[in-house]
């Protein structure tokens, strides 16, 4: 080498240089961290979404053995009576002929009457009532007829009878319900 010859200089890299470097590498790193988070946190949502579904699925069988068990015990000692009868308004002279049916206390179980005017689900059971879903509005008033009853759904009481009527004025049927000892 001659005197005014210096050895081939390495390229120096500046502190800039080297700075965003140095933040490229730890986002990158970073990035790779994150992704396995995620991974990992994934995972264990699925999971808990899994277990949780899980017991949604063991408490939607307990309810319905519990739903299977209350209609067995309950149905096995009573039922309900229906008395219906028809009705008119534009005979004074007109005679109703009662008919009398039983219908099997089942919870989730269907009843209709003979004539098929009155037609019902069996929607709860306890000790001391029955409650039903009609198939169509009734009035259930004490004293007279609501013509705008848009009810279906009535609570039969133990010891007392539930009074149902079809909602018109020029003629219609009487529902009496109760429940009785089988």
């Amino acid at each position: 080498m001659g005197q005014n010859e210096t050895p081939a200089q390495k390229p120096k890299a500046s502190k800039g240089a080297i700075i965003i470097g140095i933040i490229a590498l730890l986002l990158a790193l970073g990035g790779v961290g994150l992704g396995i988070y995620g991974m990992i946190d994934g995972n264990a949502k699925s999971n808990k979404i899994s277990d949780l579904q899980k017991q949604a699925d063991d408490l939607e069988a307990t309810i319905s053995e519990l739903k299977t068990a209350i209609a067995k015990t309950t149905s096995t000692g009573s039922k309900i009576k229906i008395i219906s009868s028809s009705w008119s308004g534009w005979s004074a002279g007109y005679k109703p002929e009662e008919k009398e049916s039983f219908c099997k206390l089942n919870l989730d179980g269907t009843c209709s009457t003979d004539d098929g005017e009155l037609s019902f689900t069996i929607t709860g059971i306890d000790d001391n009532s029955v409650t039903i879903h009609t198939s169509e509005a009734f009035s259930d008033k004490e004293d007279g007829i609501n013509l705008l009853s848009d009810k279906q759904d009535f609570t039969i009481k133990k010891g007392e009878s539930l009074k149902l009527e079809t909602p018109t004025m020029d003629a219609g049927f009487t529902y009496k319900l109760s429940i009785v000892a089988e």
